[in-house]
């Protein structure tokens, strides 16, 4: 009985094993036996099968608990998959319908973007038209609970997970707020949460658009901004801001899109995989949507994937100016495959892609026409420099045009200020767009004033920090003292403990 489940276990994922080892082989250099040599394929990745289903075998019979045969599954398949390249990964149910969610920009959630700071979820941004901001929940509230659970017990991704479920459940959070003494009790459902990935706003004559992720509606509201923007402005345009620092990428068609609003003709980008019949290439079909303004790219080493697509693009035509720091340098484009009954599936490189130029990104990045390092505190000087980029992770793919990964793996900075007036970056795009500056030029008084300005403020934002670790330490003396007292009267009445533990 055992071995017949087994060997059900083993068939089960010979699919899924024999569609991700065999492909395609073709040659010009002289005429291969195709059938000879998937026979070759499918007998050497058999006896990899039949292996690997002695092994389970034996743990499924003399383990000495009885195992949990579909968790060593998952765990097994995770373990393929991972060991291919640090962004190929198996999928299972919940990471893929989360997966599917981060593509779509829809989910069921509260509307809040949040950060981790000092044990306490923050409300960073309390999205309009949202349960969140119908219950009255304010930007920088600290969430210090969640339902039952208190916030500092968990990390930051596990509470992201719990205030996200089923639109229409109940959800409790208590609230702690500047200037209040009491912390607030906040009873929300969850809803649909459409978030648009794009953000603009006016900056004197320049139109400023931020853009976070590449999901469905991208070029939509990209469209939509460009538009607002040119009216809003008028005649007094001067150029456009792109800013992708700390976008990771997304849907590749959107990063298409993207570049095509802002050029006319060319080719956009290429895909290719383990053959040349497997290139695709990608050109514009549509006008420039700016008229040709004036235009600036903003990257970090955040700025990933699809994102160095648009930044590569623009700047392999000369159509934008790209500033900031060298990008992440992940130039692999993963597909998704649904297996089984679809409620997982396998995200698996299946190409690099590559600029108009022919240049591939993978572990090199795009390095800007004007680097501009952001000015950051001292006190987070030391996280800052423990940078990663695509050529630091462990099993990256090599550039299979510069083998050498050359500096890339110093990485990048990734510092995006909170306050514009500390972002050198921007503030040295937009003097550009005004003639204020040429590409390349240093203002070091103004840099030394930014620097003396950040670390003042840095030192205060301490400060308040200190305070507020000192007031919940008194907090905490009295809860400590409350419940000593509590103990006193239980010992002076030992009736009333032998009551209650009976």
């Amino acid at each position: 009985m055992k071995k017949t489940i087994s060997l059900g276990i083993l068939f089960t994922i010979a699919g899924l094993f024999l569609g991700i080892f065999i492909a395609p082989v073709s040659s010009v250099d002289k005429p291969v036996n195709h059938a000879q040599e998937t026979e070759e394929n499918l007998q050497k990745n058999y006896s990899h099968l039949i292996r690997f289903g002695n092994i389970l075998d034996v743990i499924e019979r003399v383990y000495v608990d009885e195992p949990d045969m579909d968790k060593i599954m998952d765990k097994a398949i995770e373990a393929v998959v991972a060991s291919l390249d640090p962004h190929s990964e198996y999928l299972p149910e919940k990471k893929y319908k989360a997966l599917m969610e981060q593509t779509s920009g829809s989910f069921g959630g509260l509307g809040i973007r949040v950060q981790w700071v000092d044990g306490m979820v923050k409300a960073v941004k309390v999205l309009e038209d949202t349960p969140a901001e119908r219950a009255g929940l304010l930007d920088d509230d600290l969430i210090s609970k969640i339902d039952d659970v208190q916030v500092k017990d968990i990390d930051l991704n596990k509470a992201i997970d719990m205030m996200r479920g089923e639109v229409g459940s109940p959800i409790e959070l208590l609230i702690k707020r500047q200037g209040e003494e009491e912390l607030l009790k906040f009873n929300l459902n969850r809803e649909i949460i459409k978030l648009n990935p794009v953000t603009y706003e006016a900056k004197g004559d320049i139109g400023y658009i931020s853009l976070s992720s590449f999901s469905e509606s991208t070029e939509t509201n990209l469209k939509k901004a460009i538009d607002a923007l040119t009216k809003e402005i008028g005649i007094d345009l001067k150029g456009f801001i792109l800013d992708l620092r700390g976008n990771g990428g997304g849907l590749l068609n959107q990063a298409i899109y993207t570049v095509d609003l802002f050029i006319q003709q060319g080719e956009i980008t290429s895909t290719r995989g383990r053959d040349e019949d497997q290139t695709q290439r990608f050109n514009a079909e549509t006008d420039d949507l700016t008229q040709g303004q004036p235009l600036v790219v903003l990257i970090d080493g955040d700025t990933a994937s699809s994102s160095e697509i648009v930044s590569g693009a623009l700047q392999d035509y000369k159509r934008a100016t790209i500033l900031g720091t060298r990008s992440f340098g992940k130039g692999s484009v993963q597909t998704i495959m649904p297996i089984g009954d679809n409620q997982s599936a396998l995200r698996i490189t299946t190409a690099r892609y590559y600029t108009p130029s022919g240049r591939s990104i993978q572990a090199q990045g795009i390095v800007p026409d004007w680097i501009v390092v952001p000015i950051i505190p001292q006190g987070i000087q030391d996280i800052q420099t423990e940078r990663t980029s695509e050529a630091t992770l462990e099993g990256h793919l090599t550039n299979d045009i510069d083998r050498a990964d050359g500096d890339a793996d110093l990485g990048s900075y990734s510092y995006v200020p909170r306050d514009e007036k500390f972002d050198l970056q921007l503030i040295y795009a937009l003097k550009l767009l005004n003639h204020e500056m040429e590409v390349g030029e240093k203002l070091a008084a103004l840099e030394s004033q930014i620097k003396t300005d950040i670390e003042a403020e840095w030192a205060k934002l301490e400060a308040q920090a200190a305070e507020q670790k000192a007031d919940d330490n008194a907090d905490a003396d009295v809860d400590i003292d409350d419940k000593l007292d509590d103990n006193d009267d239980a010992e002076s009445s030992p009736k009333t403990e032998a009551q209650s533990q009976d």
